[in-house]
């Protein structure tokens, strides 16, 4: 009887063990990222200048002064009783984001095999696992970006320009969805974000104050598009580049290449005509474009790779595709999923896998959209 229930539910089993493995970061004593939010906020709201900082800090605020917005209403509490009550936000809004992905994906999430590929995923996922513990705002920016694309598959447009607003002023993600949307004339969607924008502009200019503003333009954002962070969790093609060679030369004209290689080759599968059920894998593009050529990419942001990683396996899935397929998409997850807890010990090649699988991953979508517009121009032509 117990072995004849475990066959039948072994995938709601493994999720529920898989959930509650996760959830052991509830148990964690601090969560580095999200000091800085809290105390970030606290010190805006109390007169003084987060960007100048405190012992309080973890590190350098580098956040868009709106942060200190979003995490004021934490400041009521003590910081223990936030970084739980964030980390449970943080929590919940993973699970509704992946729900939300399999819904716009049209994937029943409760179907045992899809149980059983998201149970393992929360396992060996690692960018999950690390944005959780540093307390950091992937998850929230998630779950804004995935109620955009829903909204735009539900052709809710003002709602989706909505969320895109406040996904890209949060992290600047996924900017490259701005070009889609222009490419396939989605005024009302970014006519509805240019004025989100600018009213969340406007409020944050207002609420924190013009000099916090104004010295975060000045001083912070330049920072923040330039530089060569060569940290193993650096996983843009920055932290490649700059891996690879001290030269400083060398570094820029290689940035400068590769970067405009990704970026025309994203704008060329935006400008293909293919069926709509290729329309998420675009999207998915534009996220992994986005990744890969940003001024810096932590492993942590690579949990937001997962809406292509999800799309691509669908895809594939139900266009029958060949088992070399599922085995190229394998490799790219198994990259990006991987860290290695001691990278000093490991050859400089192999510290960029996470830059690696982004860009399999990346590459191989750009091939399906364009086989796929090839043969749709092939059937418009007969």
């Amino acid at each position: 009887m117990l072995l004849s229930l475990l066959r039948k539910y072994y995938s709601h089993l493994l999720f529920l063990i898989s959930v509650l493995v996760l959830s052991r970061v509830l148990l964690l004593n601090f969560y580095p990222d999200f000091s800085n939010y809290y105390y970030g906020a606290k010190l805006a709201f109390s007169g003084g200048n987060p960007y100048m900082g405190d012992y309080h800090f973890f590190s350098q605020y580098l956040y868009p002064p709106i942060f200190t917005i979003l995490f004021f209403p934490f400041t009521f509490f003590t910081f223990q009783i936030a970084e739980k009550i964030w980390t449970v936000l943080s929590l919940s809004a993973f699970f509704v984001t992946i729900y939300l992905i399999f819904k716009l994906l049209k994937e029943d999430i409760f179907k045992t095999q899809n149980l059983l590929l998201f149970g393992i995923i929360l396992l060996t996922f690692f960018p999950t696992k690390f944005t959780l513990g540093m307390g950091q705002a992937n998850m929230f920016i998630f779950l804004l970006f995935a109620l955009s694309i829903y909204s735009y598959h539900l052709d809710r447009k003002t709602i989706s320009g909505f969320f895109l607003a406040f996904s890209i002023l949060l992290k600047v993600f996924p900017v490259f969805l701005i070009l889609f949307f222009i490419i396939n004339k989605k005024w009302k969607i970014l006519v509805a974000f240019a004025i989100f924008s600018c009213v969340f502009l406007a409020a944050t200019y207002f609420i924190v104050g013009g000099n916090i503003n104004i010295y975060f333009v000045k001083n912070v954002l330049p920072s923040l598009l330039s530089g060569w962070k060569t940290d193993y969790y650096n996983q843009a093609l920055t932290g490649f580049i700059g891996r690879a060679t001290n030269n400083l030369q060398i570094r820029i004209f290689f940035k400068i290449i590769l970067s405009a290689i990704i970026f025309l080759i994203t704008l060329f599968s935006f400008f293909k005509k293919t069926k709509s059920e290729l329309t998420n894998l675009k999207i998915g593009i534009a996220i992994s474009a986005s990744l890969l050529i940003n001024a810096f990419s932590w492993q942590h942001h690579f949990v937001w790779i997962l809406f292509p990683l999800f799309a691509t396996l669908f895809y594939i899935k139900k266009n029958h595709f060949q088992i070399s397929s599922y085995a190229l998409l394998l490799l790219s997850y198994i990259l990006i999923a991987w860290n290695f807890p001691n990278p000093a010990g490991i050859p400089v090649i192999l510290r960029s896998h996470v830059f690696y699988g982004g860009l399999i991953l990346w590459g191989f979508d750009i091939c399906l959209v364009c086989k796929s517009g090839f043969k749709t121009a092939k059937s418009i032509e007969r």
